[in-house]
């Protein structure tokens, strides 16, 4: 991480890129028919992780470089 960013000087980095932001949501089918349908972003990939406490299933959606990744808890104890 230390490569993405360039110090002025030690209180003040400067970050070159985001790659992406993530959002936990409630329902992930909604949210990619909410991003696609009414913000015109594009379906770049699901994904899914098992884990009682990493489970969840996910989106990467892009829309002009801007990356979210939509993430849904799949287990009763999921941090997302």
């Amino acid at each position: 991480m230390a490569d993405k960013m360039k110090s002025v000087n030690d209180s003040n980095p400067v970050f070159r890129k985001i790659d992406h932001i993530a959002i936990a949501v409630v329902n992930l089918d909604e949210a990619i028919n909410f991003f696609a349908d009414v913000l015109g972003f594009s379906l770049l990939c699901r994904r899914s992780v098992q884990g009682k406490k990493t489970g969840m299933i996910s989106a990467e959606m892009e829309h002009h470089g801007l990356k979210f990744v939509l993430c849904q808890g799949t287990e009763s104890e999921s941090q997302v």
